[in-house]
């Protein structure tokens, strides 16, 4: 059954449709939500609160976005507001690869894309939220920089200078890391 399908089952108070579609997009969220906090139970909390949101609201879903991108703006929401509450919250350390399995062909390509993987992902944790949101959005999740915008509910503008500024200290940072290999 299509997510459309399964949006319209929901709003009629069909449990198993509105189950179908939350488990769908249950690794989704978590897994944002993982690479924003960097902290498993953070994230698992997050991401139930953020269903059981979904649950109580979902006849406010439009439809003009993907249910994902709804879910994600539902999880950012309450993340943002959960650490305005509590400043203790912070980064644990967590073993990335353990969190973030990587599917990889060979040995060669596994070593290469885990070392790099690791070095953004810790690059990442230092960075403000503002700028690692929109970048993970983006280039973990795919979303489209009018999605990124509606999700974080700031202008589209706003989005792409955040990536491009990402990207660029990211570039430079590693770049840094290479030059400092070398020697």
């Amino acid at each position: 059954m299509d997510e459309s399908k399964l949006i319209e089952l929901s709003k009629k108070q069909n449990k198993k449709a509105l189950s179908i579609l939350l488990s769908n997009n249950y690794s989704i969220v978590y897994g944002y939500l993982l690479k924003l906090s960097y902290n498993e139970e953070i994230a698992k909390d997050v991401t139930q609160e953020t269903m059981v949101r979904a649950i109580l609201n979902i006849e406010g879903f439009k439809g003009q976005s993907k249910f994902s991108t709804w879910l994600i703006q539902i999880a950012n929401n309450y993340y943002l507001n959960m650490k305005k509450k509590d400043r203790r919250l912070l980064f644990t350390d967590i073993d990335i690869l353990d969190v973030f399995a990587l599917e990889i062909e060979s040995i060669e390509d596994q070593y290469i894309k885990k070392d790099r993987f690791i070095r953004v992902m810790t690059l990442l944790k230092t960075y403000k939220e503002t700028q690692r949101m929109p970048f993970i959005l983006k280039h973990y999740y795919g979303y489209s920089y009018d999605e990124i915008a509606s999700i974080l509910n700031c202008p589209i503008g706003t989005v792409r200078s955040r990536i491009h500024n990402t990207i660029k200290k990211l570039q430079s940072e590693l770049k840094g890391d290479s030059n400092e290999n070398m020697s």
